[in-house]
């Protein structure tokens, strides 16, 4: 399926003024299965739905005409592909405006935003230290854990949030003790790898 196939069934089925590709598609590390992740500026943005064609999964979402920049939560959508604009342009501005806010980098935490992390990691330490020798309370536990201190890292570290996979070696190049200490997670004293990351994170000069 060509990028072609997908321009025209979407074109046909929402109308849309501009369908932006992004993602491994985008960045060009997808694999074989990969999904199409795919902004579609529509004027009725929610009706906009994930879905298969021709055997591929479309992560299809609708973004309206007066949204500033493509984002996922807080994160500018960078790179970001137009694949179809209309004669207005607004998928060439979008994505340079995109491209302008992922390059200017996120705004440091506040204290009140800083101290909020803090907080709520003490309890998640806390947990872990308490009911934490049960394998299937680690699990459950490390399902909120581990997810949370790498966007927490990103945060401390004035880094836009990235997908675990391209995450975790940029960890390792930059932050080699915190690095480790996230391997020994999975080691059998994990409780005590939890406590040194909440350390590492929140209990250094920031």
């Amino acid at each position: 399926m060509t990028h072609d196939d997908i321009v025209t069934y979407l074109r046909k089925k929402y109308c849309p003024k501009a369908i932006l590709l992004h993602g491994s598609r985008a960045r060009g590390d997808a694999f074989d299965q990969s999904d199409y992740d795919l902004a579609l500026i529509v004027e009725n943005p929610d009706q906009v739905r994930p879905e298969h064609y021709q055997g591929q999964a479309l992560d299809t979402s609708g973004i309206s005409s007066t949204e500033p920049i493509l984002k996922s939560g807080q994160t500018p959508i960078w790179p970001c592909l137009v694949l179809y604009d209309d004669g207005d342009g607004l998928g060439k501005r979008l994505t340079k405006q995109t491209e302008d806010a992922f390059k200017q980098g996120p705004v440091a935490l506040t204290k009140e935003e800083f101290e909020n992390r803090r907080n709520f990691s003490k309890r998640l330490i806390q947990r872990i230290q308490g009911r934490g020798q049960d394998p299937m309370i680690r699990f459950y536990y490390m399902g909120d854990f581990y997810p949370r201190i790498l966007r927490y890292w990103c945060e401390l570290n004035r880094r836009w949030t990235l997908s675990a996979h391209l995450l975790l070696p940029l960890i390792a190049a930059e932050d080699p003790m915190f690095y480790q200490d996230l391997q020994d997670l999975w080691m059998e004293d994990y409780q005590k790898s939890a406590l040194k990351i909440h350390q590492h994170l929140f209990e250094n000069d920031q």
